[in-house]
């Protein structure tokens, strides 16, 4: 009702706000995670172990850096999920998907050949992201306002 009140958002307009909110937000959170968990923490060999490996980055620690950089993409996703309304922080997950995306590339461009590749994987972060944050800064709260009594 305050949204109403003081920014004539209608209720309807604010839940449907904040269910693509979650969406947006949510499905940012579920990638970071999924793509932390699956490709590099369970089958690294599927694909992220191989480019490191051909192209003799980290020669030696191939499977380390896969896994460090799982558990980082797991956290991220964590944090995306626990700080549900940090603008900044679902805005900084762009960052980290364009540089893995320019690695995976420069590494081997032909990953761009593929049908669920870094291109098609990146893009959605980054609208999501974007997204999710516009629609954060008027969803409702349960947070009280405080309220000036000041004639």
């Amino acid at each position: 009702m305050r949204l109403w009140i003081e920014k004539g958002i209608e209720p309807g307009s604010a839940r449907r706000a904040s269910l693509a909110h979650l969406l947006a937000r949510g499905t940012v959170a579920f990638l970071w995670i999924y793509h932390g968990l699956v490709p590099k923490l369970l089958y690294p060999e599927s694909g992220e172990l191989r480019l490191l490996r051909e192209y003799g980055m980290f020669p030696g620690y191939e499977g380390s850096v896969i896994q460090v950089v799982g558990v980082l993409e797991i956290v991220l996703g964590l944090l995306i999920l626990f700080f549900w309304r940090s603008r900044r922080l679902v805005l900084a997950s762009i960052v980290p998907a364009a540089v893995l995306t320019a690695g995976g590339i420069a590494t081997d461009p032909g990953i761009l050949k593929g049908p669920f590749n870094a291109v098609s994987l990146t893009v959605p972060i980054v609208v999501l992201a974007v997204v999710a944050s516009l629609l954060d800064r008027d969803l409702p709260s349960g947070r009280s306002r405080r309220v000036s009594t000041d004639g």
